[in-house]
């Protein structure tokens, strides 16, 4: 009996390894997954448009402000009580005042270039194609 056990045994042992072999030699490329993907955060810089204790505003603030800004991603960074609704992900100041300047000739009010942790391989913006009926009316005419 004993030995029937140990014959079970030593069976199980080399089906599993055996397994493990061919799973090691999966192409992981082949593999669907369902990982979430971990964007890297890096010390950089944002710009800072608005400060409020009400999440409602910040976020219209951000709705508004994201038709109007093309290029750089619009957050809202919360630090109690404060919702700070920023713009960009710099790597460096240089850069973050470059954009600064051009924001306060578009008539940003105050404008605070901030440290803080920002995404360091940001994907592309997409577009914002939303026409509105009062500019496309003014066009046409």
């Amino acid at each position: 009996m004993n030995l029937f056990f140990i014959s079970i045994l030593f069976f199980v042992q080399n089906l599993f390894a055996s397994n493990l072999d061919s799973l090691n030699n999966i192409d992981s490329s082949s593999v669907e997954t369902n990982k979430t993907i971990i964007e890297e955060k890096i010390s950089g810089f944002r710009i800072q448009l608005f400060i409020t204790d009400n999440f409602e505003e910040a976020n219209e603030y951000k709705n508004t402000v994201d038709t109007l800004i093309n290029d750089d991603w619009i957050y809202i960074d919360f630090d109690s009580p404060n919702y700070k609704v920023r713009v960009g992900d710099f790597i460096n100041h240089e850069d973050a005042k470059k954009i600064y300047a051009k924001l306060k000739e578009k008539g940003f009010p105050k404008l605070y270039v901030v440290p803080c942790k920002v995404r360091k391989n940001p994907p592309i913006k997409p577009l914002n194609l939303e026409i509105k009926n009062d500019t496309l009316k003014t066009n046409l005419h």
